[in-house]
């Protein structure tokens, strides 16, 4: 996919150098008091956050991995659609909606409720997460690539969103269903 992953070290995405040539994203840090094309910025440093032109969603640009993202991204995997404008992951079941909303409020990532499902416009987000390899028809869809290489826990909160979405626990065993071939090798790796 031509992605640098991150490596097991990691605690953060740099967004920035990954998303520099989407157009339409802006850098963003109080002191500019303006946004600055993404494309043209040639700097680092702390405080830089990614929006888009109407400034209304904001990332950090250097974006941390937290279980909250890796559940986010579990369950877009499981149950997400990601559009151009809007990211809509569906569930009927209450727990995991308030818990999908939980992940994005403490990611500041602003959503709203749909029948079955919460939807979220963040566009330097969403523009993240198709980098990273979210995403797809669900015939295409994959697990993130740096996925593996994260430790237990991490591992295990993708997962858990995951199975959450397109998979269950019967006595002893656990399945998925999935209408993709690559998601399905990437899980039983």
């Amino acid at each position: 996919r031509g992605i640098q992953a991150p490596d097991h070290s990691s605690v953060s995405i740099d967004a920035l150098s990954l998303l520099k040539k989407v157009p339409g994203l802006y850098v963003w840090h109080d002191s500019f008091r303006k946004r600055i094309p993404i494309a043209s910025y040639g700097g680092k440093g702390g405080g830089l956050q990614i929006t888009s032109a109407s400034g209304k969603g904001l990332i950090p640009a250097e974006f941390p991995i937290t279980e909250e993202l890796l559940k986010i991204a579990g369950y877009l995997a499981a149950e997400g659609t990601i559009t151009n404008r809007v990211m809509v992951i569906s569930n009927t079941d209450p727990e995991v909606l308030a818990d999908i909303t939980r992940s994005l409020e403490l990611l500041r990532i602003s959503w709203y409720s749909l029948k079955n499902a919460v939807a979220f416009t963040c566009r330097p987000f969403r523009e993240l997460l198709v980098v990273l390899g979210a995403g797809g028809k669900s015939d295409t869809k994959r697990i993130l690539p740096f996925i593996f290489s994260r430790t237990k826990k991490e591992m295990a909160s993708y997962l858990r969103a995951y199975f959450e979405g397109d998979g269950g626990v019967e006595h002893a065993s656990i399945s998925a269903v999935t209408k993709s071939k690559e998601l399905a090798s990437d899980l039983a790796y």
